[in-house]
């Protein structure tokens, strides 16, 4: 491993480090630039070993919480958009896919890693769960007739 500190004309000065996978520096070395300048070698290597971490988690918050779509310009839109993003992904991973929705039992199995899309297609089944429960209640009690509950839902297609 060597680390310096290099100016490049775009970034200005930047921390630059070349690191070889074995102690012989034999193959292809791996490049890494840096803004943080107080970082030594150890520090940009522990954060280097990370990397493929942070890799899957922007691309679920690209994929699946909206920050590829967002056209953020400023340092305030991004913070923002950002903590959003952050607390969204927070909610998701304290969704227990093994509770029933319901009545009806959910048995996730233990040895299978939820991902991002297990745990947004429980909050549709959640959410569709409820709205049929809502439907069953209004026609049961004869507070609304089917033709209510379809105006209800398709409003908007109906008179667009």
């Amino acid at each position: 491993m060597y680390s310096c500190t290099v100016r490049i004309r775009r970034y200005g000065k930047v921390r630059f480090a070349i690191i070889y996978d074995n102690p012989d520096k034999h193959g292809e070395p791996v490049y890494v630039f840096t803004r943080m300048l107080f970082w030594d070698i150890h520090k940009i290597l522990s954060v280097r070993l990370h990397r493929w971490d942070i890799e899957s988690f922007h691309e679920q918050i690209k994929q699946f919480l909206g920050a590829e779509g967002s056209q953020l310009q400023t340092e305030q839109g991004v913070r923002k958009h950002l903590t959003l993003v952050f607390v969204m992904n927070s909610l998701l991973k304290s969704i227990e896919l093994s509770a029933p929705i319901g009545e009806l039992p959910m048995d996730w199995p233990k040895d299978v890693q939820p991902t991002f899309g297990h745990r947004c297609r429980r909050i549709v089944l959640e959410v569709f769960h409820d709205l049929i429960q809502t439907i069953h209640h209004w026609i049961e009690t004869g507070e609304k007739t089917a033709t209510d509950v379809f105006k209800t839902l398709f409003r908007r297609l109906l008179y667009a």
